[in-house]
C-alpha cells in the first residue's frame, strides 16, 4: 500500500498523462499483476484527513467499469 505522498505522487502522474495516452494505462498492483484499462475518470480529494484518489475504469465495455483506490496500485503507465 502507498503512503500518502506516494499516491498523490501516482494521482499526479495518471492525471498528467490522462490526454497524452488517450485515458489508456497499465495498472500495475503491489504482487506485480497487470492489468490493460482505460480511466474513464480520476477523483481525489485531499484534506485534513488524508488524501484519496479512486479510478473508474474499463475495458471493453463503457458501461462496465471497475473503480480502483490509488493506494492499492504500485504504478500507472
Amino acid at each position: 500500500m502507498n503512503t500518502k505522498e506516494q499516491a498523490i505522487n501516482l494521482a499526479t502522474k495518471a492525471t498528467d498523462n490522462l490526454d497524452k495516452k488517450k485515458g489508456a494505462f497499465t495498472l500495475t498492483f503491489f504482487d506485480d499483476t497487470k492489468k490493460e484499462v482505460n480511466v474513464l475518470n480520476i477523483n481525489s480529494n485531499l484534506d485534513k484527513d488524508g488524501f484519496s484518489c479512486v479510478l473508474t475504469t474499463f475495458t471493453t465495455d463503457i458501461n462496465n467499469t471497475t473503480h480502483y483506490d490509488i493506494s492499492d496500485l504500485k504504478d500507472i503507465n
